[in-house]
């Protein structure tokens, strides 16, 4: 008789270790709360509203495009960016870095240092004890420098930095191939869109795997040799093993019922997801590439942080960023736009799409969960390993790309080696 698993959650960890799991001849069943998959991927008539890029880095989800003839094509990034920090506005073009960012890279070696130290875990712990925002007030005098660095921390986790150790700082960065991975185009994070929006992964792997929708789960309780799930709607499913692909922070929400240990779930309560909204706003028609720029913007001002190009197919948009989003309105955001790209055609957009990720019940943020201070260094076992017959697999813990959706299908490729 074919071992049966129970998986919670339909985002791109759950759906791939499903399909991986079918592949192993394991008989799978998804538990979805919502009534769609893709978790933190949201796709709507294209516009992608949750995680977007794929990157030449992320090799399985490469390999899945490529699997299910998933089409991609390169993060448009020709023509000048502009950047405004301190109230002052600069346009430069590819071949122009500010002074500022010249000078980062005394710090960006001693990071590079500090992550590729032996026993990573052990040797740099102290630095769990202090947050990000410290690090950088004791070590940074020059103010350009420091306020690059706090810009930079927000929009790579859409969280404070006063509340974030440097441990987990220097934890992101080992995660992600470094500090020009994670914040590059070509060759880094952001190098490629699917054509048809990044939900497209989790839809192919949908189509091939077991998934009952609607179904929150609420409970799980340990029977003799196997368990039982049960939903809000109660129904009640019983599987061999166990395999939890929520966001941590909402896996102590479920009553466990004494099958996960208590300092467990303390440690998953402990996470906090990022605070962001995307904003994509889309135009008759592109303007900006008109008038020469790429539509990266770089800012220390809100609402908008952070803009790049998001034109496909028969859609002229543009893709921003708005962390700790305090309910800015369309004419804000556009009027800053305005500002920011010198063309009043900004505040005429055709439609304004836009999701608050901190009000998504299912995630509770984005990009990812972040856990306290002086948490992850003592705690960081509990990411990877399973509690008895109860495995937990999500981009948070994940050994590469944390955070990122290469992230999420690694651990599910680490669950399918734990399993057999």
């Amino acid at each position: 008789m074919k071992e049966k698993i129970i998986i919670i959650g339909a985002g791109l960890a759950g759906l791939y270790a499903a399909y991986l799991l079918q592949n192993e001849d394991f008989d799978v069943i998804i538990l979805e709360a919502r009534d769609r998959v893709g978790g933190r991927t949201f796709t709507q008539n294209g516009i992608d509203l949750g995680g977007q890029w794929i990157s030449s880095l992320h090799h399985r989800a490469m390999k899945i495009c490529k699997q299910f003839n998933i089409n991609f094509h390169q993060q448009f990034d020709h023509g000048k960016t502009v950047r405004y920090f301190n109230k002052q506005r600069e346009e430069l073009d590819g071949s122009t870095k500010p002074d500022v960012i010249n000078n980062l890279t005394p710090y960006l070696d001693i990071f590079e240092k500090l992550i590729n130290s032996e026993n990573f875990f052990t040797t740099q712990k102290s630095l769990d004890q202090i947050s990000f925002k410290e690090w950088c007030d004791k070590n940074i005098p020059n103010k350009n420098i420091y306020n690059t660095f706090m810009y930079n921390f927000q929009l790579l986790t859409c969280a404070d930095a006063d509340e974030v150790s440097m441990f987990f700082w220097l934890y992101l960065l080992k995660q992600g191939n470094g500090y020009s991975a994670l914040t590059g185009i070509r060759n880094g994070a952001q190098e490629f869109v699917i054509d048809s929006g990044a939900q497209m992964l989790a839809h192919s792997l949908a189509q091939e795997v077991n998934i009952i929708f609607n179904s929150e789960v609420y409970e799980v309780c340990r029977q003799d040799n196997n368990y039982q799930v049960i939903t809000k709607d109660q129904q009640i499913y019983t599987a061999d093993k166990v395999i939890c692909a929520l966001p941590l922070q909402l896996i102590p929400q479920i009553s466990w019922n004494g099958s996960i240990e208590e300092d467990r779930l303390n440690f998953y309560q402990s996470f906090k997801m990022g605070s962001v909204s995307k904003v994509v706003i889309e135009y008759e028609k592109a303007f900006w590439r008109d008038k020469g720029y790429s539509a990266q913007i770089i800012s220390d001002t809100p609402p908008v942080r952070l803009a790049y190009d998001a034109c496909k197919k028969d859609c002229n948009a543009i893709v921003t960023f708005i962390p700790n989003d305090i309910g800015y309105t369309d004419k804000e955001i556009t009027t800053q736009l305005a500002f920011l790209l010198n063309n009043n055609e900004a505040t005429k957009p055709i439609h304004i799409h836009r999701k608050k990720w901190a009000e998504d019940k299912y995630s509770g943020g984005c990009y990812f969960s972040i856990p306290m201070l002086n948490m992850l260094s003592k705690n960081h076992h509990y990411l990877t390993s399973n509690s008895h017959e109860i495995y937990f697999i999500g981009t948070e813990t994940a050994k590469e790309w944390m955070g990122y959706m290469e992230g999420a299908l690694e651990s599910s490729e680490r669950v399918i080696m734990q399993l057999k």
